[in-house]
């Protein structure tokens, strides 16, 4: 099953990069139904022909679509990755917005730059359940249209997330990411393994964190929301002068957390006092946070038994190089050098 599946990816791909090389350089966006791969210039285009259980691939570039693009239907959306490094031969794909209604159950989306994705249009229709969101550059998350949403199973693993998340849900998994600039939540929710940057507060309340990062850019005291549950997490700071800590509050519980810890001895190479695609998020041999987990992994996006994939490249097989001749031969053949790799997850 899973040599079929990866086969029917790669056969998108290839198809894809030809429609792209004979047809003046125009990236399309490829629907993938039953092993057959439909092409279109426009994602809203792209996702009314999808029937529900579909597969649409974007190209690396800019996705700009010519109206509103809702999706009331069950897809897997694949982009071509958003890290610099990993998409000099595609270019990292940006969606410049999606909005997920009542109906998208169980669908995906995965290997973008998004603008924003939002659900709902209206309070009667933002109910959307097991739903992932993955391996994403996400600049505006807003999880509701109004109130506290219904939606249940919502993930949302291994992203980059700037500058926030808006709304609330009733169940959601937050897992493997890094918050560029803190989070304000309510709602319960999960955060295991993430990490956070913040200024001197974390406020999320009625949640339960685990074996997350928490940095600070100064050497002050984090302070954390009200209700929640903290278990095996460490408080850092950028500041090579001081360590981080925490206040619990008097609402919390506060369990075998690890404080006045700081960054330049916590991570490889991340020192910044923001998230940077140069910066190496694993952790020193030496650092406390090894292991350290709930789960016996090590605290931070590199632990559970499925760390954060390198690079957050999407399930689909990567082309890491490609060569496409612009002259095609009087017996009709095309020169195509590329070099593709398989992904096991």
């Amino acid at each position: 099953m899973k040599i079929g599946f990866k086969l029917t990816c790669l056969m998108a791909l290839f198809v894809m990069i030809f429609a792209q090389a004979t047809m003046g350089q125009v990236s399309k966006i490829s629907v993938m139904h039953n092993g057959n791969a439909a092409f279109y210039g426009d994602l809203t285009a792209a996702v009314t022909a999808a029937a529900a259980g579909d597969t649409i691939y974007l190209p690396g570039g800019g996705i700009n679509p010519t109206s509103q693009v809702i999706i009331n239907k069950k897809l897997t959306i694949v982009g071509a990755g958003h890290y610099p490094d990993s998409t000099i031969a595609t270019n990292p794909t940006i969606v410049s917005y999606i909005t997920l209604i009542t109906g998208a159950d169980n669908g995906s989306i995965s290997g973008c730059k998004l603008n924003s994705i939002s659900f709902g249009t209206t309070t009667n229709n933002q109910t959307v359940n097991n739903y992932r969101i993955e391996r994403c550059y996400i600049v505006s998350l807003d999880l509701n249209y109004s109130g506290t949403s219904t939606s249940q199973g919502i993930i949302v693993r291994e992203n980059v997330i700037d500058p926030s998340v808006y709304g609330e849900v009733s169940s959601i998994l937050f897992e493997k990411n890094i918050f560029r600039s803190g989070l304000y939540y309510s709602s319960p929710a999960v955060f295991i393994n993430n990490i956070f940057y913040c200024s001197s507060s974390l406020y999320v309340d009625n949640s339960i964190l685990n074996n997350n990062i928490i940095i600070a850019s100064s050497s002050g005291t984090i302070s954390l929301g009200s209700n929640s549950v903290y278990n095996n997490n460490l408080f850092c700071t950028t500041n090579i002068l001081g360590g981080g800590n925490y206040n619990c509050g008097s609402t919390n519980v506060c369990n075998n957390n690890l404080s006045g810890q700081m960054a330049v001895n916590t991570f490889i190479n991340a020192t910044t006092t923001n998230f940077s695609y140069s910066n190496n998020y694993h952790l020193l041999p030496s650092s406390p946070a090894k292991n350290y987990g709930t789960d016996g992994t090590d605290l931070g996006i590199y632990g559970t038994l499925y760390p954060y994939k390198e690079a957050a490249m999407p399930f689909n097989p990567h082309i890491g190089s490609k060569n496409i001749g612009t002259v095609v031969s009087p017996t009709g053949n095309l020169s195509v050098d590329m070099k593709v790799s398989a992904q096991d997850r």
